[in-house]
């Protein structure tokens, strides 16, 4: 899917048709449209918008060919709520930089606590863990990113951005807080 370039992305393109519109502000207003609830930037006690994301730019030669993976939330996904990233490709290398997303899911407290010494390897770097978990988890679904796509995942879930041996990799990432009942917020 080619979501940002699809939707008038492209520099060209963009000054004519939304001049002060960056990808995550396009992706707020139409999450607000098709959500029942809409979607907003969260805000603090004060009434004070947070930012709704953040650039993110890697050059090769990467550390980690594999990738360091990784959770950002360690609980179990419930479909009451849960946290989202989504991620808005700009650039991407020649080579490599793709999105290793692994098909797991605790989902209850019993699984969560019955697989904690294996779980905690994804919330701290160390080649050890990086290796153990690769060991014990299935193979990842790797997803080949280009400019302008749009990529959601569940924070919950492994996932690692691959190396890449030379090149430059720039997108924006928000994360996506989702309560049943209640509107999308967006934050960083």
């Amino acid at each position: 899917m080619r979501w940002w370039r699809d939707n008038g992305g492209e520099a060209g393109q963009q000054q004519h048709q939304s001049p002060l519109l960056g990808p995550l502000d396009k992706l707020r207003l139409e999450l607000d449209e098709v959500w029942p609830e809409g979607a907003s930037v969260r805000k603090n006690e004060a009434g004070k918008a947070f930012l709704a994301g953040v650039a993110r730019v890697m050059r090769g030669p990467t550390r980690y060919v594999e990738g360091f993976m990784h959770v950002d939330e360690l609980a179990p996904m419930v479909e009451s709520r849960g946290t989202f990233s989504a991620n808005v490709y700009l650039k991407v290398p020649p080579t490599g930089g793709e999105l290793a997303v692994w098909p797991l899911a605790v989902r209850s407290r019993w699984d969560f606590f019955r697989h904690a010494e294996t779980l905690s390897h994804l919330t701290v770097q160390g080649e050890e863990g990086q290796a153990l978990l690769r060991r014990k988890l299935p193979p990842p679904r790797v997803i080949k990113v280009a400019p302008g796509d749009l990529v959601l995942l569940c924070v919950q879930r492994p996932h690692a951005a691959q190396g890449f041996p030379m090149g430059t990799r720039v997108s924006v990432q928000s994360f996506l807080t989702f309560e049943k009942g209640k509107a999308l917020l967006l934050d960083n």
